[in-house]
């Protein structure tokens, strides 16, 4: 049985700078929305995130590559962000 869900992420370095990353969803998926962010220890990363949003040109927009907006509050080494993923 395939499964219809899924996610893709990526390791990013995160300092205050706003910045942009692409993520790839598996062959045949598209991209539905935003993962939790996660800190290098593996818990929710969300508090230390001043902006974590999808580019304004994917939104409502169910494409393979979507690009995430982000930047830190402050100075963390790397956080994982991701997008969820939907056949």
């Amino acid at each position: 049985m395939m499964r219809s869900v899924g996610g893709a992420g990526i390791q990013v370095r995160a300092d205050r700078a706003k910045r942009h990353v692409r993520v790839t969803c598996p062959p045949g998926m598209t991209g539905r929305g935003l993962t939790i962010p996660l800190a290098p220890d593996g818990h929710d990363g969300t508090g230390m995130l001043r902006a974590y949003q999808l580019s304004r040109v994917d939104m409502d927009r169910h494409r393979a590559t979507t690009s995430i907006v982000y930047a830190s509050k402050g100075s963390v080494a790397t956080l994982r962000l991701g997008v969820v993923c939907k056949r």
